[in-house]
């Protein structure tokens, strides 16, 4: 793993809500590069996750803590290269004009969007709602906060492993040109509570014909609304083959 502090990131992840959907992995193999395998549960099913956060203090590991701070959401899914685990990335949304420098200097499919977050909090201080819509993105999320950790998390032994599986991939995986890239991320596991969602619209996810329906899209798998955490990101990217 590089550690060159020129070349890494580091940012804290807020907001955290990840939304996610097992499909038949025949609606998510036409988006993966051939040389990625599916990381499948069950009867063939692939995970797909939905991730909105906010970053704060984006920067340079050089840099004191001064970054930017902006929106973003992922869409992804979850992936091998031979022994390697890691996420495959079809969009990155970003509410930053940073989102075309990343495009530009790395290749990462991100892509500007205006990204609104709405929260509310009980009177004890705890999260009951979040919510984060772009109209431009065609992205509209409201989930309900439960008061509770997940206890099942369904196709895993554990709800350690699905957890492991689901929000602490070490390696990230994108397409430039015809080219396959991975890069490696570190973090604390995530301290998560369970979440329901109540409005979940993603244009991208039902473009690409990975989400079908409503009804899919409104009856996940699981709904994951995390805490702060910080987040480092080892750059530049590692090419690994063409996609063919």
């Amino acid at each position: 793993m590089p550690t060159s502090k020129w070349t890494t990131v580091r940012t804290t992840l807020t907001h955290f809500v990840e939304i996610n959907y097992a499909v038949p992995a025949e609606q998510v193999r036409p988006h993966v590069p051939p040389i990625l395998e599916l990381a499948t549960v069950g009867d063939r099913l692939a995970f797909v996750s939905a991730v909105v956060m906010r970053e704060e203090g984006f920067r340079p590991l050089w840099l004191p803590k001064i970054g930017l701070s902006f929106g973003h959401i992922n869409f992804r899914t979850y992936v091998r290269w031979g022994e390697r685990f890691g996420t495959f990335f079809f969009h990155t949304a970003m509410s930053s004009p940073l989102a075309p420098l990343v495009r530009a200097a790395i290749g990462m499919p991100a892509w500007w969007t205006p990204l609104r977050f709405e929260r509310a909090r009980d009177q004890a201080g705890l999260i009951t709602r979040q919510a984060a819509y772009s109209a431009d993105y065609g992205i509209a999320v409201e989930v309900q906060a439960l008061r509770y950790l997940p206890d099942h998390l369904g196709y895993f032994s554990s709800v350690q492993s699905g957890l492991a599986f689901l929000t602490s991939p070490p390696l990230g995986y994108f397409v430039r040109g015809d080219e396959v890239y991975e890069y490696a991320v570190t973090h604390e596991p995530v301290s998560v509570r369970a979440g329901r969602v109540e409005v979940a619209i993603w244009e991208p996810l039902e473009q690409m014909g990975i989400l079908t329906s409503e009804y899919e899209r409104e009856h996940p798998h699981s709904v994951l609304l995390g805490q702060p955490i910080d987040f480092t990101i080892y750059f530049p990217a590692k090419k690994i083959t063409t996609s063919g």
